[in-house]
C-alpha cells in the first residue's frame, strides 16, 4: 500500500513521487555548484534559499537521527543547507558548518522516516 508523505506543504501521494521531487532539487542545486566551478573539495558551498530551502529543512526534521545532526552542526556552527558530493561518490544533502567536514544526511531516510 502506497504511503503518502507530506513535507513543507508539498503532498505526494507515494514515497515515490517525494524521492523524485526530492532528486529533481538536488539536481537543480547541484547544478548551480557546477556552474559555480565548485569542485569536490571546495571551501565554500552553494547555499539552497527560499522555498527550496524550507523544504530541506523540513525535510531534515523527519531524519530519525536528526536531533543527533542537528547537535553535531550547531557545535561546529551550522549555517545553511546546500547539496555537495558525499563519500559514496553521489550527492547529498549537507548541513553547512564553519567546519569541514558538513554534516551530511540521507533524503531516503528523511522520506521514510527510519
Amino acid at each position: 500500500m502506497a504511503k503518502p508523505v507530506a513535507i513543507a506543504g508539498h503532498e505526494f501521494a507515494t514515497q515515490k513521487e517525494a524521492q523524485a521531487y526530492t532528486r529533481a532539487l538536488m539536481d537543480k542545486w547541484y547544478k548551480k555548484r557546477r556552474e559555480a566551478n565548485l569542485g569536490p573539495f571546495a571551501t565554500q558551498e552553494v547555499k539552497l534559499e527560499g522555498e527550496d530551502l524550507k523544504f530541506a529543512e523540513a525535510l531534515l526534521r523527519r531524519h530519525p537521527e536528526y536531533k543527533e545532526k542537528l547537535a553535531d552542526a550547531r557545535t561546529r556552527g551550522a549555517r545553511g543547507i546546500c547539496v555537495a558530493p558525499n563519500e559514496y561518490g553521489g550527492r547529498s544533502f549537507h548541513i553547512l558548518t564553519r567546519e569541514k567536514p558538513l554534516v551530511a544526511f540521507s533524503y531516503l531516510k528523511c522520506i521514510r522516516g527510519k
